[in-house]
């Protein structure tokens, strides 16, 4: 069970992340080669580009939900509801909370942006009389199947991604409200203590100076979760992209149609007879955000398997199970959920044969014919991690491993006995984030740092996993030795491995370019018997460079005298709990050793002031982990 399978709430509006951008840029790491123009926003003229601190220097991280609304619901009897009379749960806000801090956006390492957590998210329904009738904690969880080309233009603006996690430490309060729907929805998550959700982001606007600056386009669901099923992602049929070079439609329009998507068959209460398919993140979209409309594109089921998307079929090679249209609707109703209801005979036909989306009568074809636009994985195979970022230690101040869970399925069905072989990706500059400027004397001169180096320093148990009856397999990673500094200015080491089927006849060739697993490994540290400022001043000094939202607009905390009269509000953010939005610093890319030494120092300096808190500090305590520093 998932957020597709019912009773689903469906939402959207907007969405913000706010991130500082200073830390994009690698070189910006170096305190010897920093300078303070990498606080500053990219300057373009007509002679070139000096990039500085790029788009968006004073970024507070936050991440949180603006305008947003239920749609439809989903209900028990299959029926989707749209009649704002049906249900009062129609007149529910979708928001987060106003008691804490806003919840923070993190990339995993500077040179791993393609993964980014979301850290203390809270969903909260909230009714027009401001009544809160429910609130649950998003668990942390990155974005997955990251689209760079999904909208027009390029960058960010252009891109798509998802978030697929659980609501935990929900909290209930429908008595007395009326709304059958909810009813249903608490007596679902009362099972597993837990909601499955699913946010997918796209069209973010990262123009400085424009309205809707650090806003972008938000479609949401919220359904039952099942324990035995992962959390991260839909275990069921996987879709993957159209050919690079697109197909035309009747209308002669080049259609890139899907990103990598997922759905499911056997939809509980349905009887086996609903197939639910998930394009929110998907199909492309305008200038405005919106849907593009290509006509009814049929969804299917392949004859076989050997077809390949782009291919021509006759109508004889598949079953045609249902259309996608009126794609406002899917869109803004649907939350970009579509879902088809099947006879006996679909049903039958879907079970080990690959489903697929087709353009019918392009130009290519004629009547009667199809292009297969996008298809299912070959032979059905999916394999997934649940969990696939990792921070870890290579010193004892910290974990030096860390756990996933390995999901293998065919055509949704869990597949047993198949090992899985991993892969260490080859050292690499990471030049993509490190542009010249021009003129070619304002690029940033520290030097680039490479990756994945030195070697070997990750092992896998079991070396070779293989799948258990329930398409399983545990792995776990562990730091093999401790490590020093190979990126020089950073304090660790990135490391990103491939991972297969083990078997090439089973290998999984269609995935992401981005499912890999990642671990940020921290450098060992010997924290002093007792810390000084001199110690630990680089250290700050390294953040108050990357975040000038902190440096600038509070106190420059690489200032030992401003770090003395604000020891206890330090103190305060530094002992903040890792996965809560208020945690310093908010990227998590300090190694629990030099944590230690600055609450040290900080200590040090409480002490010599006398050890009494100033008199704001049960109001800060009172903030439920808020920043006392004032921001989110």
């Amino acid at each position: 069970m998932s957020f597709l399978n019912y009773p689903r709430l469906v939402f959207s509006g907007l969405f913000q992340a706010d991130p500082s951008t200073v830390n994009n840029d690698p070189r910006h790491y170096s305190n010897g080669y920093f300078d303070e123009r990498f606080q500053e926003f990219t300057k373009s003229g007509a002679d070139g580009t000096q990039y500085n601190g790029w788009w968006n220097p004073p970024g507070t991280s936050i991440f949180r939900f603006a305008q947003t609304k239920v749609n439809s619901l989903w209900g028990e009897d299959g029926q989707t509801l749209t009649d704002p009379a049906a249900d009062p749960a129609f007149a529910l806000t979708v928001g987060n909370t106003l008691d804490q801090s806003s919840a923070k956006i993190v990339d995993l390492d500077p040179d791993w942006q393609l993964a980014s957590e979301l850290y203390g998210l809270v969903v909260s329904l909230t009714a027009p009389d401001g009544r809160t009738v429910f609130t649950g904690r998003f668990e942390v969880a990155p974005f997955r199947d990251l689209w760079f080309s999904r909208g027009p233009g390029g960058g960010d603006g252009a891109a798509t991604a998802s978030f697929q996690s659980v609501l935990t430490d929900l909290q209930w309060n429908i008595d007395g409200f009326g709304s059958a729907f909810l009813e249903r929805l608490k007596a679902e998550a009362d099972k597993a203590e837990a909601l499955s959700v699913r946010l997918t982001t796209f069209a973010y606007d990262d123009s400085v100076g424009e309205a809707t600056f650090t806003y972008g386009s938000l479609l949401g669901a919220i359904g039952p979760y099942a324990a035995s099923e992962p959390r991260s992602f839909v275990l069921g049929r996987r879709f993957t992209p159209t050919p690079q070079q697109g197909v035309r439609t009747q209308n002669g329009e080049k259609l890139n149609l899907t990103w990598f998507s997922g759905a499911v068959v056997d939809v509980p209460g349905t009887g086996g007879a609903a197939l639910s398919l998930d394009l929110s993140n998907t199909l492309p979209v305008d200038a405005d955000a919106e849907f593009i409309d290509y006509g009814p594109l049929p969804v299917a089921a392949l004859t076989y398997d050997g077809v390949q998307a782009g291919d021509v079929i006759a109508e004889g090679d598949c079953v045609v199970l249902g259309e996608i249209t009126d794609y406002k609707t899917l869109q803004h109703v649907l939350g970009g959920i579509l879902d088809l209801p099947l006879t006996a005979e679909q049903r039958d036909a879907i079970a080990d044969r690959p489903l697929a989306i087709l353009v019918p009568n392009a130009p290519r074809t004629g009547p009667g014919a199809y292009i297969v636009a996008s298809r299912e994985t070959p032979d059905g195979l999916q394999l997934r991690p649940e969990k696939f970022t990792f921070r870890l230690h290579s010193d004892d101040n910290g974990p030096r491993s860390g756990e996933t869970v390995f999901y293998a399925a065919r055509y949704g069905v869990p597949l047993a006995g198949q090992a899985i072989a991993f892969g260490t990706t080859a050292q690499a500059l990471d030049t993509d984030d490190a542009p010249s400027d021009v003129p070619d004397d304002t690029t940033p001169a520290a030097p680039i740092p490479f990756n994945n180096a030195p070697l070997r320093m990750i092992a896998f148990t079991p070396a070779e996993p293989v799948t258990d009856a329930d398409g399983k397999a545990a792995v776990t990673l562990t730091v093999t030795g401790p490590l020093g500094y190979p990126r020089g200015y950073f304090d660790g080491q990135l490391y990103v491995f491939d991972y297969n089927l083990a078997h090439p006849a089973r290998a999984t060739g269609d995935k992401s370019p981005f499912d890999r697993l990642a671990a940020l490994v921290f450098s060992a540290y010997d924290v002093p018997e007792k810390p000084v400022w001199a110690d630990i001043q680089p250290i700050m000094q390294q953040y108050s460079n990357l975040y000038p939202v902190m440096s600038r607009q509070l106190f420059d905390f690489a200032n030992e005298d401003q770090a003395r009269s604000n020891a206890y509000t330090l103190k305060f953010a530094f002992t903040r709990p890792f996965e809560e939005a208020g945690h310093m610093p908010v990227t998590r890319d300090l190694s629990n050793g030099k944590r230690k030494a600055i609450l040290a120092v900080l200590d040090s300096f409480i002490a010599e002031a006398g050890g009494a808190p100033p008199p704001n500090a049960e109001r800060f305590a009172n903030r439920r982990g808020r920043c006392p520093m004032g921001h989110g």
